[in-house]
């Protein structure tokens, strides 16, 4: 049986790793991106208010 490059070099993984580590990958990015908006919410929410003290 022929192996494929993956095997050889000891980095193949089965489907259900990669799946998982897709899902961890995008959820990493999810929270990134919420994470960003939340900062640029918050800065232009205090920028808009700075003049009505």
């Amino acid at each position: 049986m022929k192996r494929g490059h993956a095997e050889i070099l000891g980095t193949h993984q089965p489907e259900h790793q990669r799946i998982t580590n897709l899902v961890q990958s995008t959820d990493q990015a999810a929270h990134r991106a919420i994470g960003v908006a939340a900062a640029l919410v918050t800065t232009w929410i205090t920028l808009r208010k700075g003049g009505c003290r």
